[in-house]
């Protein structure tokens, strides 16, 4: 895995829209906070073994990263 050495929660998913629209590939989760808190990825569609988990970084995160 390219994030192993990677601090950060959103290294098991993917952004399918990173810097362009036109992605064939649509979110199926989005970053959020459980009920203590802790910052997690929750799906917003079914997710069926062997799909990919795609969630947005959001604009800041691709401006800082551009």
């Amino acid at each position: 895995m390219d994030s192993m050495h990677t601090n950060c929660f959103a290294k098991y998913a993917n952004d399918t829209k990173g810097t362009t629209d036109d992605s064939s590939y649509k979110n199926n989760a989005k970053i959020g906070l459980d009920d203590n808190d802790n910052v997690c990825i929750i799906a917003t569609k079914k997710i069926r073994s062997g799909e990919e988990v795609f969630c947005g970084y959001g604009k800041r995160y691709w401006k800082k990263h551009l």
